[in-house]
């Protein structure tokens, strides 16, 4: 054999040994279909979380709540809030029947509305339009379960870690400068500005739910009976097997979707 091809044959043996190594190890930086689409939604989720959380208790106490008053707020619809939590297994349940995709474009609707009422709270000065775009910030949760299956479903079984790596990487580096530009804004313009701001991430989020995002739920039988919806809240209450002993926390981490929300805000 001669040197020459020796040669290329070793290059071309390292060449291959790198790109596996890369596969393997960075993967999450070379995303593909879906997981693609999910990093920048999240990304955009993360980038509004911070920045809205950065400002949402003085922009309250602005307005003339009282501490009691902002707790009673986190308590509606905060990350560990009533309509958070409940919204789960309808979501959930409502995931398996009609697709991921719906619920993910109702989500990012509903948490735009929900912003709306803050930006109607910062010009008309009264801190009660903040209970029902808090309330509803925190019913755009009910997309989480569908972000959660829709990651899952749309690589290998084998690159499952990976992927919740990659979207868990993209809401780390959404909030490093996002939390400073937040105040930024609202100290050198205005809370409205913020929350007006984080409409437009939601806008885009939709759009690139609806042009984008591919589904991956094609067994759905339609809208569930109202039985069923009833079940949806019991079911959470008699996990077996390995759902039950879960150690993931109930309420929504802030990696998914639509709770990329506080509620303080909540895809």
């Amino acid at each position: 054999m001669s040197r020459p091809y020796t040669d290329c044959a070793k290059g071309m043996s390292k060449n291959r040994w790198m790109r596996d190594w890369h596969e393997k190890h960075l993967g999450f930086l070379a995303l593909r279909g879906n997981v693609r689409i999910l990093a920048a939604i999240t990304f955009l989720g993360g980038v509004r979380l911070s920045m809205v959380l950065a400002v949402w208790q003085p922009f309250a106490l602005s307005l003339g709540a009282s501490m009691p008053t902002l707790g009673l707020l986190e308590s509606l619809g905060g990350r560990m809030g009533l309509a958070t939590g409940l919204i789960q297994p309808l979501g959930g349940r409502l995931s398996d029947r009609v697709g991921r995709k719906p619920l993910m474009a109702l989500a990012s609707l509903v948490a735009a509305l929900g912003l709306s009422f803050y930006v109607l709270a910062a010009m008309a000065g009264d801190w009660r339009l903040l209970i029902p775009g808090t309330i509803l910030i925190g019913l755009a949760a009910i997309s989480i379960p569908a972000k959660d299956a829709m990651t899952a479903e749309s690589v290998k079984s084998d690159e499952r870690g990976m992927a919740y790596s990659a979207i868990m990487f993209f809401v780390a580096i959404s909030g490093i400068l996002a939390s400073t530009l937040g105040g930024f804004i609202a100290d050198r313009w205005s809370y409205a500005t913020v929350f007006l701001l984080c409409i437009a991430g939601e806008v885009l989020a939709l759009l690139l739910v609806i042009s984008f995002l591919r589904e991956t739920f094609n067994r759905g039988r339609g809208p569930p009976r109202l039985g069923e919806l009833r079940r949806s809240w019991a079911r959470p209450l008699s996990l077996r097997g390995s759902c039950g002993a879960s150690t993931r926390p109930w309420w929504p981490m802030p990696s998914w979707g639509a709770w990329d929300l506080p509620s303080s805000l909540g895809s």
